[in-house]
């Protein structure tokens, strides 16, 4: 049996090492690249909440007038942007349950 992988050798040394690593694990431990990439779509979700909780607190510092009349700021913040950001914070959790 033959195995052939495609690398991309214009990248940098620790890419390539990356790269490399990643077949490796793929071929030897499968189980640890599932884990790898566990923690990584961990860390995205943490990165998305984070730009979904910054913008929420910019749209709060801007607001002006009292903030339960301001019925656009209550929308925004039970909307989608809201919903995603309980959807993050649940996917974080099941991730790596603590």
């Amino acid at each position: 049996m033959r195995w052939t992988f495609e690398i991309n050798f214009a990248i940098t040394k620790s890419g390539l090492e990356g790269q490399l690593l990643g077949v490796m694990l793929h071929h030897e431990q499968p189980e640890l690249e599932m884990q790898q990439s566990a923690m990584l779509k961990q860390e995205d979700y943490k990165v998305e909440l984070a730009g979904l909780e910054k913008n929420l607190l910019e749209a709060l510092s801007t607001a002006e007038g009292d903030l339960l009349q301001n019925f656009a700021l209550i929308g925004t913040s039970t909307t989608p942007m809201w919903e995603q950001a309980v959807f993050l914070d649940q996917s974080v959790e099941n991730v790596n349950p603590t």
